[in-house]
């Protein structure tokens, strides 16, 4: 763009793109790059000017080649076929002896090629590739502080995992997925097993199951390479929490309904309607005396185990409700929303109590700090807002994170504010470096 002229669109097209080279030797090229600004620059900058007249190879069959060729010339991509006549040196391949010929001639000259330390590799086949993906995953988590404690990976999903949840004693993983299915895994030395008869159950109040619910019982039961599957919804699955007290794990889904699961013969218990559209999360008070609920329908509902109809709406939103945070004391609900606010209900007769606005955006996660004074809202604007509650102010902004906040969560200790971001990233922010600091 700069040797055509175009120095505004390169400026652009660097601000554009810059973040997504993340490596020390990308960051350090980019330093220099920033730096050029005219033809004069790129020719005094021996390293720019290479990078730039430097050809690469690219390794492509005869017959590929001619019909890439005839592709650009028949749809008038006249700038790419200048780009790969100026750039690329294509390499022919007439069989696979003869690959494999070349690319061991070759192998010393390319390893020794490089531009800022950085040294091109051959292409490789795509298990080579997959190779060198999991190496280099394995040594960014291996020069990471803070060590996982446990990795887990779920393999041969017909579609996405959309939500999942570990049990307090970390025994059981519970996945949700887009196919309206749940699967329980065994962690450690927990075996789950097909139940070879009906269990007796915790009786519930709201045990009084419909035909439709029966009928789902007989196919809940079903286990595939170790897992067992719990079907009975009919859209993706959002959202779980486990009652330890009961056996029992919640879920909810978009099609509009909460379920409840026996987990000593994996059978739905019962289902909670209530909600008009996807419900997209959930949380339990403390002691897991209550549930709430947060959809499209734009309302918040609470739920108790023993009643299949919700006891509280909390309406007032006026966009999606996509989170929802019991107070550690259990007397009040927060909800975050689309809407960009975050509103506190009183949980014992539903009114509206405050409204916390600030943010820049959706709001997608919520947590509450465990002594009950502060907020914590995150969504996405890339930031964590802090606020406090006695005050209603917003004490401070935690930002670092570059794409959209999923999840934050603080430690039971208080020390610490845990954020969960699309960027692939999660930070750990001392909150003692702001909440001290501000309230002294």
């Amino acid at each position: 763009m700069l040797h055509a002229g175009n120095k505004e669109a390169a400026i652009q097209f660097l601000k554009a793109h810059q973040n997504e080279f993340i490596s020390d030797t990308e960051k350090d090229f980019l330093e220099e790059l920033s730096g050029v600004f005219s033809v004069q620059d790129i020719e005094l900058r021996p390293l720019v000017n290479a990078f730039r007249t430097r050809k690469y190879k690219v390794d492509l069959s005869e017959p590929a080649h001619i019909c890439l060729q005839r592709y650009l010339s028949k749809h008038g991509h006249i700038i790419l076929m200048q780009i790969i006549n100026t750039h690329v040196t294509i390499i022919g391949k007439a069989d696979g002896s003869q690959m494999e010929g070349e690319v061991h001639e070759e192998k010393g000259q390319r390893y020794e090629a490089g531009i800022n330390g950085h040294v091109e590799q051959p292409s490789g086949t795509g298990v080579d590739r997959e190779m060198r993906e999991l190496q280099e995953a394995i040594r960014l988590i291996r020069d990471n502080a803070h060590q996982p404690l446990r990795i887990f990976t779920v393999k041969n999903a017909i579609e996405n995992a959309s939500s999942a949840l570990i049990t307090p004693k970390m025994d059981r993983l519970a996945v949700g997925f887009s196919t309206a299915e749940i699967r329980l895994w065994g962690i450690s030395e927990t075996v789950l097993l097909k139940p070879k008869h009906k269990n007796i159950h915790i009786p519930l109040a709201c045990d009084v199951l419909s035909p439709r619910n029966c009928n789902e019982q007989e196919n809940a039961i079903k286990s595939e390479a170790g897992a067992i599957i719990l079907r009975g919804h009919t859209d993706v699955v959002h959202d779980l929490r486990f009652i330890p007290e009961s056996e029992i794990l919640l879920s909810v889904s978009s099609d509009k309904d909460m379920r409840a699961w026996r987990l000593n013969d994996y059978s739905c218990a019962t289902i909670y309607s209530g909600h008009s559209y996807p419900i997209w999360c959930m949380d339990t008070s403390v002691f897991n005396l209550y549930t709430a609920t947060g959809s499209h329908d734009r309302t918040a509902k609470l739920w108790s185990l023993d009643r299949t109809f919700p006891l509280r709406i909390f309406a007032g939103h006026f966009l999606d409700v996509n989170c929802v945070k019991f107070h550690p004391n259990a007397r009040y609900l927060a909800t975050g929303s689309a809407d960009k606010t975050v509103r506190l209900w009183s949980k014992d007769d539903g009114n509206l109590l405050r409204v916390y606005v600030g943010a820049q955006s959706t709001i997608y996660s919520l947590a509450f700090s465990p002594d009950g004074k502060y907020l914590a809202a995150a969504g996405d604007d890339k930031s964590i807002s802090i606020w406090d509650l006695a005050t209603n102010a917003v004490l401070t902004e935690l930002k670092g994170h570059k794409d959209t906040v999923m999840h934050v969560d603080w430690s039971l200790d208080g020390q610490y504010i845990a954020s969960a971001s699309i960027d692939g990233i999660v930070r750990l922010w001392p909150t003692q470096d702001f909440i001290n600091t501000l309230n002294g």
